[in-house]
């Protein structure tokens, strides 16, 4: 009964952990990868790269750090996401451990906004959920968004010099997004880190390791093979179950 509710128990907090990052619950304190920071790429239609993305507090400390490979094409973003080395503050020390063992830590977001929709995909699993943008990122993704740009000096970051600026986006609908880019000269004009403030958090992403080619389409689909869930809580559940034996191995 007490290895039941410490099951449960992670299984929550690992339910938090995994829409925090997908932003698909309520609250302004969400790291994301929203259709207005995928804005920020500018002319660059498709790379990939190693990234960092931290979520800041009000205060400036890093409350959460994820790790991730990030490809880009034509507007479609993947990121693949080892769970079992994020860093949150919230987050108990053997979470990891068991994200593994429920076969739950690896997973791969894919965003379409040309199908306006989001796939989370667990390979561990073989499964995947698929979900509907959130309205905002279909707004930005669809209309033409005035770019203006304000140069703030040169800084260096992770060795490569960098070109400061600050960046405002409006939308069709008025609706705007501040960030700030900062672009290496050596990488041409790549945004190598960019920190933006959404629904009240700030998130910054750092890339490393970028290649300017383009990713294979493949990467960007649903995997074969893999079942369908009609949503994350059923992906967990069947989860749950295989973890404490009650269900197919």
């Amino acid at each position: 009964m007490k290895t039941r509710s410490v099951c449960l128990s992670m299984a929550a907090l690992f339910a938090l952990t995994t829409q925090a990052v997908l932003a698909q619950m309520p609250g302004p304190a969400q790291p994301r990868i929203s259709a207005a920071m995928t804005k920020l790429f500018g002319d660059v239609a498709a790379f990939s790269a190693k990234a960092e993305m931290r979520m800041k507090t009000k205060s400036g400390g890093d409350s959460m750090t994820l790790f991730m490979d990030f490809a880009l094409l034509d507007g479609k973003v993947r990121t693949d996401i080892d769970m079992s080395q994020t860093k949150s503050k919230d987050m108990p020390a053997e979470a990891g451990a068991m994200m593994k063992q429920m076969g739950m830590d690896k997973m791969v977001n894919i965003v379409r906004p040309d199908q306006k929709t989001l796939l989370m995909i667990f390979p561990g699993l073989r499964a995947y959920t698929e979900m509907p943008l959130p309205k905002e990122d279909i707004e930005v993704s669809e209309s033409k968004v005035k770019v203006q740009k304000e140069k703030l000096g040169q800084e260096t970051i992770e060795g490569h010099p960098c070109e400061k600026s600050k960046v405002t986006m409006t939308s069709e609908k008025g609706r705007k997004h501040e960030a700030l880019i900062w672009q290496a000269t050596d990488l041409k004009d790549f945004p190598i880190q960019m920190e933006m403030v959404e629904d009240g958090s700030t998130t910054v992403m750092l890339y490393r390791d970028i290649k300017l080619a383009k990713p294979e389409a493949q990467l960007f689909e649903a995997p074969a093979g893999f079942s369908k869930h009609a949503s994350m809580q059923s992906m967990m559940q069947g989860a749950m179950m295989r973890m404490m034996g009650g269900g197919d191995k």
